[in-house]
């Protein structure tokens, strides 16, 4: 990531995930873990974007979690349990990514992007 990345405080993220939800619900998403123990690797391409929330209650207060698929077989939830960054940054040709770090997890980078409408007939 650039100099264009924005990085999010964390006061801001109950705020900014909900946000950010509804602006690229629907968007394609695909997922990539980084880490020097995992390599770069696919968690999940081509889905759907459905959401990311933030844990406000129970033991999993703090923890940041996204939503991908639709319901059945394609869709997935991940826990990424103790985050400690977290930042977006918006290609010139429309790509959002957004990284994610945490505490004992590769890093994680979803990138998203909307799909182009169609010109009509």
């Amino acid at each position: 990531m650039n100099n264009d990345t924005q990085e999010i405080e964390r006061g801001e993220w109950a705020a900014f995930a909900e946000r950010f939800s509804k602006k690229h619900e629907g968007a394609t998403a695909t997922l990539e873990a980084i880490g020097s123990d995992v390599g770069d690797q696919y968690a999940a391409e081509n889905l759907p974007f459905v959401g990311m929330t933030l844990e406000s209650k129970g033991s999993a207060a703090g923890a940041l979690v996204l939503m991908l698929g639709t319901e059945g077989v394609d869709h997935m939830e991940r826990l990424i349990a103790a985050p400690q960054s977290l930042r977006v940054h918006v290609s010139p040709g429309g790509e959002t990514v957004l990284e994610i770090k945490a505490d004992d997890e590769p890093t994680l980078l979803l990138h998203l992007q909307t799909p182009k409408e169609l010109p009509n007939p």
